[in-house]
């Protein structure tokens, strides 16, 4: 297989990352706090180069905003990629450890959720004192804990179960990919 096949192989992969990630978010939009957009994402990042986990993170990111408008949580998918390809040399393929580290996401996905919202309150909320905005933003931490907590949970079981059979899976499904003669 030649150079430019290879190249075109690893752009579809990631198109179809995406794509997964997307149906898991819509087949799970009404459990709420429950989502597999992170076990894929760390999953993918595990398996692919940081600017490959970062692309397909995005391209997620895109298309969830033009289905479900802006939010807050727009950079966090990014982070996670970018914090996961930080660690995974250190946890390797230990799933004891990514089921910690997914939860450990789900509880401060709400914190992480309201620190774009809280870096602009001033913007928005022009005569109000600076310690009303601390307060709140305290106030709406401390009110999405149960909801965190929840997540948390889901997060921690996702990867669990499922993530050593998806991550040994999916990296032989990526490897005979792109090693398939296409002739």
């Amino acid at each position: 297989m030649n150079k430019e096949m290879y190249l075109v192989r690893r752009l579809v992969l990631i198109a179809i990352c995406a794509s997964i990630i997307i149906v898991g978010k819509l087949i799970f939009l009404s459990i709420p706090n429950i989502e597999v957009v992170t076990f894929f994402l760390i999953i993918f990042s595990l398996i692919f180069s940081v600017k490959e986990a970062l692309a397909i993170a995005i391209i997620y990111t895109i298309v969830e905003i033009y289905m479900f408008s802006f939010s807050e949580q727009f950079y966090i998918w990014s982070l996670i990629v970018i914090a996961t390809s930080l660690v995974k040399k250190i946890f390797k393929e230990n799933f004891q450890l990514w089921a910690i580290y997914s939860g450990f996401f789900g509880l401060i996905f709400g914190t992480l959720s309201a620190i774009p919202f809280f870096l602009f309150y001033e913007y928005f909320a022009q005569n109000i004192p600076k310690e009303t905005g601390r307060l709140t933003m305290l106030a709406y931490i401390l009110k999405g804990l149960p909801f965190d907590a929840i997540h948390m949970v889901g997060n921690y079981f996702i990867m669990l179960l499922l993530g050593e059979y998806v991550y040994k899976s999916f990296k032989k499904l990526t490897k005979q990919f792109l090693l398939e003669r296409g002739d």
